[in-house]
This record gives C-alpha cells, sequence and structure tokens, in this order.
C-alpha cells in the first residue's frame, strides 16, 4: 500500500505539478462540493519529491504534507486560475425598487467599475435573485470581474470593500437599503435575564480560521 501512495506522490510533483513554489492554493477533499473559500488557503514554501511545505495565509502557520496525501485531494491553484469573479448579494426594500431605481442603481455601479479600471475589468451582471413580500425584500446578486487572480486574495478583498462600501452608501442615498424586521414574538430580556444568559451561554464572536479548522477542511488532519 505504501508503494502506490508514494508513487502516486511522486507522480503529483513530476507529472500533474499542480503548483510551484510562491503559488497560493486551495486544498480540500473532492468531495467537499462546497469550496471553502479563499479564508482557508496556502502558500507554498518548498517541495520535494516526498513531501510539500505549505503557509496558511490566515495565521503564517506552516505545515508539511505528504505528497501522496495531496495526490488524492482537490488542489485548486490560485495562481494560474483566471481574473478573479467577485460577487456580492445586496438586500433591498422591495416597494422601493422600481425599475427606474434598479437602473439607476446598476448604472452608478457600472460607472464605478469603469472608473476602477486599474482593479476592475467588467460588471458580469446585477439581476434580482429573491423576492419575498412577507418581509418588503428583494435580493439582487452582483458579479464583477477583476484584473488579478485570487492569488491576490488581500488586494481584491480591499476594492470588494471598497464596491461594497459605495452600494452601501449609494442605496442609503436612494433610501432603498434594506434593514430586517424585528421578530414580533422576540421577547425583551431585561439586563438580569440577559447577565445569566451570557454566564450560561456567553455570546463569542466569529474567529478566523485556525491551523487545525484549516487542515480539518482539506482533509489534512
Amino acid at each position: 500500500l505504501e508503494c502506490p501512495f508514494f508513487t502516486q506522490g511522486v507522480l503529483l510533483i513530476a507529472i500533474r505539478r499542480p503548483y510551484d513554489l510562491g503559488d497560493r492554493i486551495l486544498v480540500c477533499s473532492p468531495d467537499n462540493v462546497k469550496n471553502p473559500g479563499y479564508a482557508y488557503t496556502w502558500f507554498v514554501e518548498d517541495i520535494n519529491v516526498f513531501t510539500t511545505t505549505i503557509r496558511f495565509a490566515a495565521t503564517n502557520e506552516v505545515a508539511t504534507v505528504n505528497n501522496g496525501t495531496l495526490s488524492t485531494l482537490r488542489i485548486v491553484n490560485c495562481s494560474r486560475s483566471s481574473n478573479a469573479v467577485v460577487s456580492f448579494t445586496l438586500k433591498f426594500k422591495l416597494d422601493q425598487m422600481s425599475s427606474d431605481t434598479t437602473a439607476l442603481f446598476k448604472n452608478e455601479v457600472l460607472a464605478l467599475v469603469k472608473q476602477r479600471t486599474r482593479a476592475w475589468e467588467s460588471l458580469l451582471f446585477f439581476r434580482c435573485n429573491e423576492i419575498d413580500t412577507n418581509i418588503n425584500l428583494v435580493v439582487f446578486q452582483m458579479s464583477v470581474k477583476h484584473r488579478r487572480t485570487w492569488q491576490d486574495a488581500s488586494l481584491i478583498l480591499e476594492h470588494r470593500a471598497d464596491i461594497l462600501w459605495h452600494c452601501m452608501e449609494l442605496g442609503r442615498q436612494l433610501g432603498v437599503n434594506y434593514v430586517s424586521p424585528i421578530p414580533s414574538n422576540k421577547i425583551m430580556l431585561t439586563e438580569r435575564k440577559i447577565e445569566k444568559l451570557q454566564d450560561e451561554q456567553p455570546f463569542v464572536s466569529e474567529k478566523p480560521p485556525t491551523l487545525e479548522s484549516a487542515m480539518k477542511v482539506a482533509g489534512l488532519s
């Protein structure tokens, strides 16, 4: 069993060559239908016949992995992938999003993309994706193509934040930004009850991925 496993690792490096030094890669199980995303990417630090050393992008922690193990996993090379496609989900008030307002919003976004020519290549689409009349909600999906690959994820995320901020500000000016309603059956807790609840089950903010969680996602643990 060890010999075929070793051979697969050698073939991965010598023939398939899915990555080079410095490449940002995403590793996950072939059975994982959902892409874990850029938060779980690694930089290739060293490659030899037996192992590959990778550095976790989120924390700079380093791991060395057997090439035979990597040969059984799905490897996405962010450096070799074409221009990054960045998606946005925008929520608006249904009764305020007329066809004219929608066209205005889209044209403003298109103008912004053309203005940022060093960052963005084109607006791929801007379309309605979901409508919920019960809560006066309409959801639009927007996709923009960047000029860089996901190798430069940090820069792309900065540019994404820029567009997201402009969309939020434009929505505020037009009075269309959606605010989730407070459920009618929501129970108002007293300060004493809140303190008790916090003691029993503290509220913990979402933390960035750790090396352990990244190894688990990648199928390396």
